[in-house]
């Protein structure tokens, strides 16, 4: 057992045996008091200790200042204020502050540590905190919220965490037709697509049209055809070919735009202060 337990039970041991001493008569409810009393030190002395042991050193700390009042026995109320003068020296404290993109100090600002909301009065003063690591919260419309993972370590005294904010981007009124319209990059690649649809389909209208005058005329009249009749088949025969090209090209302009990976877009992030420039 540790020696400070050993010693909260021989103290225990002790005001139970002055109670239990033969001839010894309790004073009714006032002697009722001061056993459950000096009990309620002692319970306070042996838990405070476990805590502290733990690293819990906030909850540790308000059970030594229990211990350590007045209504205690001497050998506890002694020894509590030496575990508690022990435990403030280790305890670390942080103070709290935020600052805008400009560097101007913001006032009022929320500060949540764990889900437990600090005292706004005392984020200046050095708030107490368990060692080990933190969610902290700063909150203040019209900025956007931000949070930071503190590492809190033994014995460090009133270290700095000074975050910017910055406002919160309004929501865009035309919300609802942006998302409805295609992106702006889709747009290009569609109308190429569109166009190489429409090509394709002249080239195939002029294909078959040509190649249907081309079997009419060497039924009619074979190698007696007159230039003119020649000329047109020979034009919609160009007309085809022309057209099958401007589908390929604008088809293979519409797959690359499609396909190619889209730039990426460019991501703020907020820039937090440096200690030394605190």
């Amino acid at each position: 057992m540790k020696r400070t337990s050993v010693l909260a039970s021989a103290i225990a041991a002790v005001l139970s045996s002055v109670t239990a001493v033969p001839g010894a008569r309790a004073d009714g409810p006032r002697d009722a008091r001061k056993n459950d009393s000096a009990a309620e030190c002692v319970a306070a002395f042996d838990r405070a200790q476990d805590l502290a042991g733990r690293r819990k050193l906030t909850e540790a700390r308000e059970l030594y200042l229990t211990c350590a009042r007045e209504s205690c026995h001497t050998l506890v109320r002694r020894d509590c204020a030496d575990r508690l003068e022990r435990l403030e020296r280790d305890q670390p404290t942080l103070i709290f502050g935020a600052r805008d993109r400009d560097g101007r100090d913001l006032a009022n600002v929320r500060v949540t540590v764990d889900g437990a909301p600090l005292d706004g009065q005392k984020l200046a003063l050095g708030v107490p905190l368990d060692p080990g690591e933190h969610e902290v919260w700063f909150e203040l419309p019209p900025y956007a919220a931000k949070l930071e993972t503190v590492v809190a370590r033994v014995g460090e005294k009133n270290r700095a965490i000074v975050v910017t904010l910055e406002r919160a981007s309004a929501p865009s009124s035309s919300g609802a037709k942006t998302e409805a319209d295609p992106p702006p990059s889709k747009a290009l690649p569609l109308g190429l697509a569109a166009a190489s649809a429409a090509a394709a389909l002249g080239f195939a209208a002029f294909g078959v049209a040509g190649f249907a005058e081309k079997n009419e005329l060497l039924d009619r009249c074979a190698a007696a055809c007159s230039a003119r009749e020649v000329a047109v088949v020979r034009n919609r025969y160009i007309a085809a070919d022309v057209l099958l090209g401007v589908a390929l090209l604008t088809g293979a302009a519409a797959a690359y735009l499609s396909l190619r990976p889209e730039p990426p877009r460019p991501v703020v992030r907020a820039r937090l202060p440096r200690l030394s420039e605190l």
